[in-house]
């Protein structure tokens, strides 16, 4: 068992809670990771938005009617025409006609006129500079009762207006008639998509606080400034469109119609891995994560295939997550195997008698137990599971274990002190940094040797667009409830024929 040297590693535990430099790519970034999760919340608000705006719109709807009549204004020295007089009554009205129409005595006039304690309408004028010409303007909520405060104004206005500039005449320039519309009809499908607008700002500016605050792994520079550990890896999100109709779930390397770009980041994460590995002597490597969902079981697979590829006779993928052995689903569908890693733990037959060859890739799959079991965290610690490792590094030339997510369960720490080395699989903005940083923490605790991390689905960001520099290729891709939340899990099982063990090594 290798010892891991504890210098090698290191977490800067002062820098966790800074924020990291502001960069508006990886803030844009942000938004539409923060777009995938939020996409449902954001289009609520816009229907709640724009419901609250079409019933608020019915509700407070109150019908205005208005009316308007032009007239002239003349004193009574007994011309029509636009003498001296009359130019300096309309430069009088000018200045008192807006007073005398909200005066008191007026009001009270027009009410008796129409036999109410009140006006119900507003009365407003304008005049035309340098003419006597002024326009009436009458607004109520009845467009009957509008034309008749017009009336009572035009017929009362005289008898207050000739105690302050002297006796005075109107002359109807054009008459007023009853309105047939209001001056704003009823529309609330306006007030609708008008609220979804607000409604759509109020989510946008949510889903870019979320982003932005979400404080998730952005990338192989969101971890350096914390720790020194290796990044191995970027395996890059491909593009859907080829594989929206196939039913299986996992993407594999195996797979032809897989991009050479995908099977190309597996290859250089195994050659990078081996070139460790062989030089420490190290046989058995652990892959983990710090969550459910960071797609660990698929680079898992990938990770056994692309080794046996590169030329090693004999690859073993234990399946030891005690808890989900979904690497035995991916690899055998519903094929029941006869023996698990439970029969081999419990003693009931050897490790050899229950590996699985995986077509012709030269990998062998220890199933694991679909059944739950109440002494996991005790089996994946236990001397059962050490012997087991034993006999597969004698199997085999490599051995990779597929393990339970190392923040979730104790499982992963108790196999991380049987296994030569580790490695954590990190989704790109998915996870939140410190919930990384402290997976990482537990797994420098055990006997491993902790060889760094891979970023998984890290997709083409919009600043390697926008710079020209583009993938193409990557996957999305995972288990458990995230992946099948967000859409994701597209993708493509083994398809291989299985065949028992021939117990040769």
């Amino acid at each position: 068992m290798s010892t891991y040297d504890q210098d090698n590693y290191k977490i800067d535990d002062t820098k966790t809670g800074e924020e990291d430099k502001i960069d508006l790519f990886a803030l844009l970034d942000e938004f539409f990771a923060g777009l995938r999760v939020m996409w449902p919340l954001w289009i609520l608000i816009m229907i709640l938005a724009a419901g609250f705006g079409y019933m608020r719109s019915v509700r407070t709807y109150s019908p205005v009617y208005q009316v308007q009549a032009t007239f002239t204004v003349e004193t009574d020295y007994g011309s029509s025409s636009y003498d001296y007089y009359n130019n300096a009554a309309a430069s009088q009205m000018a200045t008192v006609f807006p007073y005398l129409l909200t005066s008191t005595p007026l009001n009270e006039l027009v009410a008796e006129e129409l036999k109410l304690s009140y006006v119900p309408g507003s009365i407003s004028a304008t005049v035309m500079e340098n003419t006597n010409l002024f326009k009436l303007t009458v607004t109520s909520s009845d467009a009957q009762m509008a034309y008749d405060i017009l009336n009572a104004v035009i017929k009362k206005y005289p008898e207050v207006a000739d105690k302050v500039i002297g006796k005075t005449v109107l002359q109807m320039v054009s008459e007023a008639v009853v309105p047939e519309k209001p001056m704003v009809v009823l529309n609330p499908a306006k007030a609708a998509v008008k609220w979804a607008a607000i409604g759509f700002i109020i989510g946008a500016v949510l889903v870019f606080v979320y982003g932005a605050t979400r404080n998730t792994v952005r990338g192989e520079n969101s971890l350096k400034r914390f720790t020194n550990q290796k990044c191995l890896g970027e395996i890059m999100r491909v593009r859907q469109k080829r594989y929206l109709r196939m039913k299986r779930k996992y993407l594999l390397v195996t797979d032809k119609k897989a991009d050479y770009g995908f099977r190309e980041s597996f290859r250089m994460i195994v050659s990078r891995l081996e070139r460790e590995m062989k030089k420490k002597q190290d046989k058995v490597l652990m892959v983990t994560s710090a969550l459910q969902g960071e797609g660990k079981t698929t680079v898992t697979m990938n990770l056994a295939f692309s080794m046996a590829e590169a030329g090693q006779k004999k690859v073993i993928l234990l399946d030891c997550d005690l808890r989900k052995p979904a690497t035995t689903e991916a690899l055998l569908g519903q094929k029941k195997p006869e023996y698990t890693v439970y029969d081999v733990l419990q003693g009931s037959c050897s490790l050899e008698e229950a590996l699985v060859l995986i077509g012709e890739s030269g990998v062998w799959l220890l199933p694991g137990d679909s059944r739950t079991f109440e002494n996991a965290s005790e089996l994946a610690g236990s001397k059962q599971m050490e012997k087991l490792f034993q006999d597969a590094k004698a199997f085999a030339d490599f051995v990779i274990v597929d393990t339970s997510p190392a923040d979730m369960m104790a499982d992963a720490f108790s196999i991380g002190q049987l296994v030569d080395g580790i490695l954590m699989v990190v989704r790109y903005q998915y996870a939140k940094r410190t919930y990384v940083l402290n997976a990482m923490r537990q797994m420098n605790n055990t006997e491993a040797r902790l060889y760094g991390y891979v970023i998984n689905a890290s997709g083409v960001r919009i600043s390697d667009k926008l710079s020209g520099y583009h993938y193409g290729y990557g996957y999305r891709y995972g288990h458990g409830s995230y992946h099948r939340r967000n859409g994701y899990g597209y993708g493509y099982g083994s398809g291989y024929g299985q065949e028992k063990s021939k117990h040769t090594k």
